[in-house]
C-alpha cells in the first residue's frame, strides 16, 4: 500500500474513532434526507437502531426538506457549512430543542450533507446540575471549602465565611484557617490527616479549628482528595460541621445527669465514677483514704417549717461553704437529700481527718440568716477508710454510713470512725424504723412517770415524763435504741407531742386525785428544739388539755446549747415568756457548763449523775457536785441531783442543801396508775 493509500486509511480509522466515541448525533446524507451512516450517540438520543436510520432516512427526527438549509451555492468551494437550531422528535415522539452543524461537500461529483447533532438537554441538565451544586454547597449548614494540595482556599460557601468569621474574600487563596490551626497546636494530628490524604484518599474524624476571632471551636472534618477539578493538580474536598452547639448541648445533659441541680456539686452517680477511678489507680505512695459522709441534723424541720424551696436555698448555702472549706480540688458530692459525702484524699491519719472536720464543722458554726430566718445547724460525720472499711466507692459509703448512725445516735454534732462489727447495731436502727411508726398509729408508746423529791420535806414536787415503749407481744424497747431511730426519721416530734399531752392529762388527773400542784418536765430532742413553731406546739397542746404553761418544765441537755449559745437562750427566753420551764440536763458534762448560765435565765439545772454515783467517797466528784449545788443556790437556780441510788449519796446532798433528788432510791420510771399508786403510799 502506497503511503498515501496508507494515510487515507489511517485518517478513515480516526474518524471512525471519533465519531464511535463523540456524545453528539453523527450522520451522512443526502440531500434528500436518505442516511449512511449514523453513530451509536445517535441511538443513544433518539432511540432509532442505526438500521431502522439507514431504512427510514433523516425523516425518522425531521422534515427532508430540512436537509436544504445545508446546501449552499458554493462555486468553486468543494464545501460549504451552517449552524441553527431544530426541533426534533425521538422515537417515541418526545419534541426537543437540538443545534446542528451541518457541512455540505461534492465527493466522486456527488452531494453529500455531514450532520453534527448536540442534544441541548444534555448541556442543559449540565448547566442545572452545576447550578444545583452551587446552590446546595452555598445553603448548606455545612462549610464546604476546596483548597489546593497545599491547602490554599480556591473555593467557599457563604457557610464556611460565617463560621470561620473570615470575609470570602479574605479565605481565597489563603491556606485554610483549620491547616494553619493544625500545624501550630496539634503538628502530629495534622501529620495523621495528611498521611490518610495521601494511602486513602480520605480523612473523617473530630478536630478543632480557630476563628478569626482567636476562638477554638469543635468541628467534625469530612476531607476528601480529587484529581480532576485541575488537570494534574491534587485538590481537596473539605466539609467541616461546627458541632460547638452539639457539645454544649452534651455538656448540659452531662450536667443533668452527673450533677445536683439544686447544688451544682457532682451528684451520687459521678461521684461514684470518679472515687472507684481513683480506687482503681491508686498512687502506691498512697497509703490510706477517708471517706466522709456527711448529714445535716434536723435538716427536716427547715423543709417542714419554711417549705422545700427556702430549704434548697439553705442547701445551696451550705454546699458552697462546704466547697469552700475543702478547695475545690476535693471530691465534695451531694449524696442524697440533706447529705453531702467527700472523697479526702490528702488527709492520710486520724489525726489528719480530725483537722478536716474541723473545718468543715466550722461552716456551721456561725447562723445562716436568709430571707428574715435564722438557722442554726449542726453536722453529723461518719468516716470510713480505704483500704481497711471497703476497697470500692460501696463499700466506703456503706461503712461510712454504719459510723454516720453512730455519730446520729449520740446525738448528732459529732463524728464517728468506723468500726468492724458494728453493722449489727444499723441493722437493729433499720429493724426498729419501720415498726416504730406502725407503734406511733397504734398508740404503743406512753409516758413512764419518775417522782422528784424536795431533799428537805421528802415530799414528790415534780416528776420527770420518760417515753417508753411496748411492742404488743409485750417487749419492751429501750430509749437508747429507738430515740436515736426517732431523731433520724422524724418521728422524735410526734413522741414528743404523745408524752407531753400525757403528761398533762397525768397531771389534771392528780389534781382530781388529790395531789395538786405538781409539775411534769418533758425531755426536748435536739431535732425539736430548732422547731420554729415549738412554742406554738406546746401552747396548744397544754391549751387542748386545759393546763396552764407553768406546770410544764422543759427539759434540754447541755450538748443542745453547744453552738450559738446566744441565739438559743433568745428561743428559750421566748418559751419562757409564754409560762413554759426550763431545765438544763446533764449540768456539768459540757466543757463551759457555767458560761451558759451568763445566757440563759433558766429555771433548774439537774446534776448529772456522774458527779453523783460515787459520793460521797469520790472526792473530787463530791467537790464539783457541792460546787455546782452552791453555785445554783446563790443564783437562786434549783438544783436537781439525778441517778440517786443510795442513802449516803442522799445525806450527802441534803447535806449541802441540793433543793430536789431524783432516782431509784425513791421511785423507778412508772406507769401513770402505778405513779398514782405510790402517791397514795408515799411517806414524805
Amino acid at each position: 500500500m502506497s503511503p498515501q493509500n496508507l494515510e487515507i486509511q489511517r485518517n478513515s480509522e480516526l474518524l471512525d474513532f471519533v465519531a464511535h466515541h463523540s456524545q453528539d448525533a453523527i450522520f451522512l446524507a443526502a440531500p434528500d434526507g436518505t442516511l449512511f451512516f449514523s453513530n451509536p450517540a445517535a441511538t443513544r438520543i433518539f432511540g432509532f437502531t442505526k438500521e431502522e436510520f439507514l431504512a427510514g432516512g433523516i425523516a425518522l427526527i425531521w422534515e427532508r426538506k430540512s436537509l436544504e438549509t445545508c446546501i449552499r451555492k458554493r462555486g468553486d468551494d468543494l464545501y460549504s457549512m451552517a449552524e441553527y437550531t431544530e426541533q426534533v422528535h425521538d422515537k417515541f415522539g418526545h419534541a426537543f430543542s437540538v443545534g446542528v452543524s451541518c457541512a455540505s461537500f461534492q465527493i466522486a461529483a456527488m452531494e453529500r450533507v455531514a450532520l453534527v447533532i448536540r442534544d441541548r438537554r444534555q448541556t442543559q441538565k449540565a448547566a442545572f446540575d452545576h447550578w444545583m451544586s452551587e446552590t446546595l454547597a452555598e445553603q448548606a449548614p455545612l462549610m464546604i471549602y476546596v483548597t489546593d494540595k497545599n491547602w490554599g482556599i480556591l473555593w467557599a460557601n457563604s457557610a464556611k465565611a460565617i463560621g470561620s468569621g473570615y470575609s470570602i474574600k479574605e479565605l481565597m487563596g489563603q491556606q485554610s484557617p483549620l491547616r494553619r490551626y493544625l500545624g501550630e497546636k496539634k503538628p502530629q494530628l495534622l501529620e495523621k490527616v495528611e498521611w490518610s490524604l495521601e494511602r486513602t484518599g480520605k480523612w473523617e474524624g473530630d478536630l478543632y479549628s480557630r476563628r478569626r476571632s482567636g476562638e477554638i471551636y469543635p468541628i467534625r472534618a469530612s476531607i476528601s482528595v480529587v484529581d480532576d477539578l485541575q488537570p494534574g493538580e491534587r485538590n481537596n474536598i473539605v466539609m467541616l460541621t461546627d458541632v460547638s452547639t452539639v457539645r454544649e448541648t452534651e455538656r448540659m445533659l452531662r450536667q443533668v445527669s452527673l450533677y445536683d441541680p439544686t447544688t451544682a456539686l457532682p451528684n451520687r452517680t459521678l461521684f461514684e465514677q470518679e472515687v472507684n477511678k481513683v480506687l482503681g489507680h491508686t498512687n502506691p505512695e498512697i497509703t490510706s483514704l477517708h471517706l466522709l459522709l456527711m448529714d445535716i441534723d434536723s435538716f427536716g424541720l427547715v423543709n417542714e417549717a419554711l417549705g422545700y424551696e427556702t430549704a434548697d436555698k439553705v442547701l445551696r448555702h451550705l454546699a458552697q461553704k462546704l466547697q469552700d472549706a475543702v478547695g475545690v480540688d476535693e471530691l465534695l458530692s451531694r449524696h442524697t437529700s440533706d447529705m453531702f459525702v467527700l472523697l479526702a484524699s490528702d488527709a492520710a491519719s486520724p489525726t489528719d481527718v480530725a483537722g478536716l472536720i474541723a473545718q468543715l464543722k466550722e461552716t456551721f458554726h456561725e447562723p445562716i440568716e436568709l430571707e428574715g430566718h435564722r438557722f442554726n445547724l449542726s453536722l453529723s460525720i461518719g468516716v470510713s477508710k480505704y483500704p481497711e472499711d471497703g476497697e470500692t466507692c460501696d463499700e466506703l459509703l456503706r461503712t461510712a454510713n454504719v459510723a454516720l448512725q453512730h455519730a446520729k445516735q449520740r446525738g448528732g454534732n459529732t463524728y464517728t470512725f468506723y468500726h468492724r462489727g458494728e453493722e449489727a447495731i444499723s441493722r437493729r436502727f433499720v429493724e426498729l424504723a419501720g415498726p416504730l411508726r406502725d407503734g406511733l398509729q397504734k398508740h404503743e408508746f406512753n409516758a413512764a412517770f419518775q417522782p422528784i423529791i424536795d431533799s428537805e420535806t421528802g415530799e414528790v414536787v415534780s416528776m420527770e415524763a420518760l417515753a417508753r415503749w411496748t411492742r404488743p407481744d409485750g417487749t419492751a424497747v429501750g430509749p437508747n435504741e429507738f430515740i436515736p431511730v426517732a431523731e433520724c426519721s422524724g418521728a422524735i416530734r410526734q413522741i414528743f407531742e404523745t408524752i407531753l399531752r400525757q403528761s398533762c392529762r397525768q397531771l389534771r388527773k392528780l389534781d382530781q386525785a388529790g395531789h395538786p400542784g405538781l409539775h411534769a418536765s418533758v425531755n426536748l430532742s435536739p431535732r425539736q428544739f430548732m422547731d420554729p413553731g415549738l412554742s406554738e406546739t406546746l401552747l396548744t397542746i397544754i391549751d387542748e388539755e386545759r393546763l396552764t404553761p407553768d406546770r410544764i418544765y422543759i427539759e434540754i441537755t447541755e450538748n443542745q446549747l453547744m453552738d450559738d449559745p446566744k441565739q438559743k437562750g433568745k428561743i428559750l427566753g421566748a418559751l419562757q415568756e409564754r409560762g413554759i420551764k426550763v431545765i438544763i440536763d446533764d449540768f456539768g458534762t459540757g466543757y463551759s457548763s457555767f458560761g451558759y448560765l451568763k445566757h440563759f435565765d433558766v429555771d433548774g439545772i439537774k446534776l448529772d449523775r456522774m458527779f453523783v454515783k460515787d459520793l460521797p467517797r469520790d472526792k473530787k466528784g463530791g467537790k464539783i457536785a457541792s460546787m455546782i449545788i452552791g453555785m445554783g443556790r446563790e443564783l437562786d437556780i434549783p438544783v436537781v441531783a439525778e441517778g440517786v441510788e443510795t442513802h449516803t449519796q442522799a445525806d450527802f446532798l441534803r447535806k449541802h442543801h441540793c433543793a430536789h433528788m431524783q432516782g431509784f432510791l425513791f421511785a423507778k420510771p412508772m406507769p401513770a396508775e402505778e405513779f398514782d399508786a405510790f402517791l397514795d403510799k408515799h411517806k414524805p
